[in-house]
């Protein structure tokens, strides 16, 4: 692992976990999920990884790396198989590194192949080497550094002139940190109901300082923002002060600042923490084998997974019981653009899909501008990543797309389905929690069905070129304003 580590951080190019993963754990029989004995193994294998990664990013980072070389069996020369590994790590990505070494010159590898591959070197040569190796990566690294640092700018989702107070790490900065919750794809084995989130902290260098699992976080924003301060402290044992700190959720900030580790420390609220961006895909891709969901895309196996009360989850599913029903894709093209004003004066922006017939469902997107900006994209599947606020999706799959999980929790507890192609699931984007918390599962089941409601009640499209004077739903006091949007 440690030479496999050193030569993926000093490579020129960003080699996403996918490639390497397999080389620390082996293949698995399913690329689409991790499959963990339960959440303390997770918590255990990811934290001693991240742990030792950490530990050699530093090292090199300050001149001070020293290989570790395991106890060498008989017949094997020391420090052979770390130079195999870190080979090994070279040949993940052999184009760039051929590319790069043209101007290090063609023998910059040439000793650590060696004692890779020559069993018959005699000590004092085989020491003298290895000796010599500290040296040797220090200045593999320092003539990789301009690479590296254009591949953080070239993979961050945001243009380098807006980088400010608000907006994240500035890039490059290591003592500059982003703290934010990326939900995890993963799967733990004897617990359905679990839903792996990674709390990540990362630096404006794009180094990542943390990467901890947690499983069955409390559905609420001051629960997670304690949670989310004792990470930050464990950090801080081994860290020292950062300058600045950015999150996304006021309730994290206000955990931060009451930490009086962090009292020297700017803590700010961010819309975005585009470094947290680049590190979340890289670590994806160790589980789908391919670029995966969007960091910050929440999904469950299991609506118990949620945390959600019972009650409230048994509502949920009369309501998109009802809304599959009505159809409202029949009443909507995915282009319209569609607001809803709650009672309390929240706006949302709502997107239909279904009206080409592949997949069927409701976008809620509690930032308006938003939807439009999908609306505006070439694809809009591909703009997802670039939410600035949170989206809450409900979908309709079919009963035999569903993990058996999935299915015998509808049937333990006699949730009301539509039909067999109607079981609903929940896609979020950027929540706070990692998930979605009981305000907010209230809100979306208020907003479907006034959009079923209405769907049933008029029979018009939406007003071409004007704003509508809206519609409301005297149920639940949610007002709804419709404009296609090829007329805007």
């Amino acid at each position: 692992m440690d030479g496999l580590f050193a030569a993926l951080l000093i490579a020129p190019k960003l080699v996403p976990p996918s490639r390497y993963y397999p080389v620390l754990f082996g293949p698995v029989d399913d690329p689409n999920t991790a499959v963990f004995a339960d959440a303390d193994e997770a918590h255990r294998i990811f934290g001693l990884v991240m742990r030792h990664w950490n530990a050699v990013a530093t090292a090199l980072m300050d001149r001070a790396f020293r290989p570790s070389f395991d106890p060498a069996p008989p017949g094997i020369p020391d420090g052979s198989r770390w130079c195999r590994a870190f080979l090994r790590g070279v040949e993940l990505d052999r184009k760039s590194w051929t590319r790069y070494l043209k101007s290090l010159g063609p023998n910059a590898l040439a000793p650590i192949a060696r004692l890779a591959a020559e069993r018959d070197l005699d000590l004092f040569a085989r020491t003298a080497m290895l000796d010599a190796l500290p040296e040797l990566l220090s200045q593999l690294y320092r003539a990789t550094e301009p690479a590296r640092a254009r591949r953080v700018r070239e993979l961050a989702p945001v243009q380098e002139d807006s980088i400010d107070v608000g907006t994240g790490a500035p890039e490059g900065n290591d003592r500059q940190w982003e703290v934010g919750l990326v939900p995890f794809p993963a799967s733990i084995a004897n617990d359905a109901d679990a839903r792996p989130v990674a709390v990540m902290i990362v630096s404006g260098a794009g180094r990542p300082i943390a990467v901890e699992l947690e499983s069955g976080l409390p559905p609420s924003v001051e629960g997670v923002a304690s949670i989310v301060a004792r990470h930050v402290d464990r950090a801080m044992e081994r860290e020292s002060c950062p300058q600045r700190i950015a999150v996304q959720e006021p309730a994290f900030a206000s955990a931060l600042r009451a930490r009086p580790a962090l009292e020297r420390a700017v803590v700010t609220v961010a819309p975005r923490l585009p470094m947290i961006t680049v590190v979340a895909a890289a670590r994806m891709r160790d589980l789908l084998g391919r670029a995966g969901p969007p960091p910050g895309a929440a999904m469950s196996d299991t609506w118990m997974g949620w945390g959600l009360p019972k009650s409230l989850v048994a509502e949920l599913f009369r309501s998109a019981a009802a809304c599959y029903r009505a159809a409202p894709w029949e009443r909507f093209a995915d282009d319209d653009r569609i607001e809803l004003t709650h009672p309390d004066g929240e706006r949302w922006g709502l997107g239909v899909l279904g009206a080409a017939g592949e997949e069927f469902g409701l976008s809620f997107f509690l930032e308006p501008a938003d939807h439009e900006r999908m609306l505006a994209a070439a694809d809009p599947r591909q703009s997802i990543g670039e939410l600035s606020g949170t989206a809450l999706t409900l979908t309709f799959s079919r009963r035999e797309e569903l993990r058996p999980a999935f299915r015998k929790e509808v049937m333990r507890h006699g949730w009301e389905v539509a039909g067999p192609s109607a079981y609903p699931r929940l896609l979020l984007v950027n929540t706070a929690t990692g998930g979605i918390t009981e305000s907010q599962a209230v809100a979306m089941r208020r907003a479907i069905d006034a959009v079923t409601r209405f769907s049933l009640a008029t029979t018009d499209r939406p007003r071409r070129g004007r704003r509508d004077p809206g519609w409301r739903d005297e149920e639940t006091g949610v007002v709804i304003h419709a404009l296609r949007k090829k007329f805007l």
